[in-house]
């Protein structure tokens, strides 16, 4: 058939109400033997209660063996695509490209820590006299574990995220003559990180497509030597 489609998603969720949802679709168009185009969008999205940020050491966390293990939840979406061409012309001369675009956005937040090893239990930042607060100007979190307590006091960053990205890749393929080949390249890259865990398809592409690139021209060939 000229063009077909594939269709696939999963769900999975389990007792600490975490999920992970995904979807993508594939079309592949042939119009001719010579030539398949295919463009493949996925999106993805989850959450995760218990996803790990930093270790921090102190003596006091004699449950936890001398460090606090800091937790929090982050809820993550990420959109990405594979665009492909294969265009043979003819049989010594050819056409390849590959498009990538990826967007991957995290959000975290109630942040805590386990209470105690080999088990699930946490105890949340901002609560039974622990204190947390936002620095805007470091984005970073300053946390004191136990208010008036004999723990220290640390600071984590922000582990917010908003990554963009756009790969590219062309090659064209000629067979100069047999056993030697001409190959011309051209590799795009791009990447933005603005807006950590903040997602809006519009502003985000607009924000990548708007960003700086790097663009590289290789040009190879090869001669095979008839001895």
């Amino acid at each position: 058939k000229k063009i077909y489609f594939y269709l696939s998603s999963f769900y999975t969720e389990n007792r600490l109400n975490d999920y992970d949802f995904s979807t993508s679709f594939e079309a592949v168009y042939s119009p001719y033997t010579q030539l398949n185009i295919s463009v493949g969008p996925g999106y993805s999205k989850s959450f995760n209660s218990a996803q790990w940020v930093d270790n921090i050491e102190d003596p006091t966390a004699v449950k936890t063996y001398g460090y606090r293990y800091v937790l929090s939840d982050l809820k993550q979406d990420m959109i990405s695509a594979n665009i492909r061409v294969n265009w043979t012309f003819t049989p010594k001369l050819s056409l390849q490209l590959f498009l990538q675009p990826l967007l991957a956005v995290g959000k975290y937040s109630n942040f805590k820590e386990f209470i105690s090893p080999g088990g699930n239990e946490t105890s949340l930042y901002g609560e039974n006299g622990s204190v947390i607060s936002y620095n805007n100007d470091d984005n970073a979190y300053t946390i004191d574990p136990d208010g008036s307590g004999a723990g220290k006091e640390f600071t984590i960053d922000n582990p917010d995220f908003n990554f963009k990205s756009l790969k590219a890749n062309l090659v064209l393929r000629w067979e100069a003559l047999p056993g030697s080949v001409f190959y011309f390249v051209w590799t795009h890259n791009r990447q933005n990180f603005d807006d950590p865990g903040r997602f809006s398809l519009k502003r985000d592409f607009s924000n990548l497509w708007s960003s700086e690139s790097d663009n590289v021209l290789l040009i190879k060939f090869s001669y095979w030597l008839d001895e």
